[in-house]
């Protein structure tokens, strides 16, 4: 498992342990970016499963990215990771304004909150495609079904196309290029890096219009742009 020591021995409040295609850990660096939060960053191969090795259990056992470790804490799920990031930028400002992830008007907050657990619900498992077919295949695939795995892309196609015209819909209502109007949320934060991870299963965008509006929008966005997940280290 690689670690940034020099990191870590820089005395880094945060320690943020992903990876490069996890559109999770994504969403955690977004957050990051956006409140000007330094960290310091540990890839984890998903690919060689570290996330399930005794040394990355050792720290989080959830054996899933991210993790945010913070002093003696350590924080799974992206969800909260956002929100603690949002809750500890507050604590340290005297006035957010504008600068907030989590809109103060209660409404427009819960608006928000149910576009990340569309998006953590209904469409992030979507792009896990390995994951998904090694449990589907555990449960249900006959053995020598050779025509297993073009089946059960199919139904992960389906289901994130699907879905993704569903969010589209919901971006409809909005009188901006954001899902909340002219100002980023965390919602923003949930829908891009998923955008970005279709378009790395090949799915085109261009049938979901205002999805793609909002994915040019953040792609110009300073913050957006220092956490694009290719410049990670462990980035091809």
């Amino acid at each position: 498992m690689a670690s940034n020591d020099n990191a870590a021995q820089d005395g880094l409040r945060f320690q943020l342990y992903g990876c490069w295609r996890s559109t999770c850990t994504h969403r955690a660096i977004l957050a990051l970016r956006f409140h000007g939060v330094d960290f310091g960053y540990h890839p984890i191969d998903l690919t060689a499963r570290e996330q399930e090795s005794l040394e990355f259990l050792a720290i989080s056992p959830d054996a899933q990215v991210p993790v945010l470790v913070f002093g003696d804490s350590v924080l799974t799920q992206s969800l909260a990771i956002v929100s603690l990031i949002e809750s500890l930028a507050e604590a340290s400002s005297a006035d957010l304004g504008d600068r907030r992830l989590f809109p103060v008007d209660p409404e427009a907050k819960a608006r928000s909150i149910a576009i990340c657990e569309r998006v953590s619900s209904y469409i992030q498992p979507m792009t896990l495609p390995g994951a998904i077919r090694r449990s589907v295949r555990a449960h249900f695939a006959q053995e020598g079904d050779a025509d297993f795995d073009q089946q059960a892309k199919g139904f992960i196609d389906a289901m994130l196309i699907s879905n993704l015209g569903l969010l589209d819909a919901v971006f409809a209502r909005s009188d901006g290029p954001f899902a909340l109007g002219r100002a980023v949320s965390a919602a923003d934060i949930f829908v891009y890096p998923q955008l970005l991870g279709a378009q790395r299963l090949g799915l085109d965008l261009a049938p979901f219009p205002h999805l793609s509006v909002q994915a040019d929008a953040m792609a110009e966005l300073d913050f957006v742009r220092a956490a694009d997940p290719l410049a990670l280290p462990d980035a091809p």
